[in-house]
């Protein structure tokens, strides 16, 4: 198998893990067994310092099991959206060390987790909103 050419390559790991799923699943199995401590202080490490990450994952998650109708919002437009309202809360103007997103639309009521439906908001603006419509009028990011 010549180490060049990457599409060969992937085309025949692909073929081999298919024929062997049960081996290699198996092998999965093993290595994360026998490896659990390590794996455990690894992401540790890593939830400790991608502590953004670790946050939008869990908004993610959270946007999943509510059933959201679209669930596409990344942490690249969470920075931009942040970056439009100039790190301040759409509602108060206030600048807090850390903004929270806010659903316009809650997902609880059938909102989606996209960039159109979130803004900026302190944490105490975000609490006294709830699940309701939003404090005053808000123009989301229209991309």
């Amino acid at each position: 198998m010549p180490q060049r050419d990457p599409e060969s390559r992937r085309l025949y790991n692909a073929a081999y893990y298919q024929a062997h799923a049960e081996q290699e699943r198996a092998r999965k199995v093993a290595y994360r067994k026998s490896h659990a401590a390590q794996r455990r202080a690894y992401m540790a490490e890593w939830r400790k310092a991608h502590p953004e990450a670790v946050r939008a994952n869990k908004r993610r998650d959270r946007a999943r099991k509510l059933s959201a109708p679209l669930n596409d919002f990344t942490n690249a437009q969470w920075e931009t959206i942040k970056a439009q309202f100039k790190y301040r809360c759409a509602y108060c103007g206030k600048k807090p060390q850390r903004l929270t997103q806010d659903h316009i639309t809650p997902l609880i009521t059938g909102g989606s987790h996209t960039m159109t439906n979130i803004i900026p908001a302190c944490q105490s603006c975000n609490s006294k909103k709830g699940p309701r419509a939003p404090l005053c009028a808000i123009q989301p990011l229209l991309y």
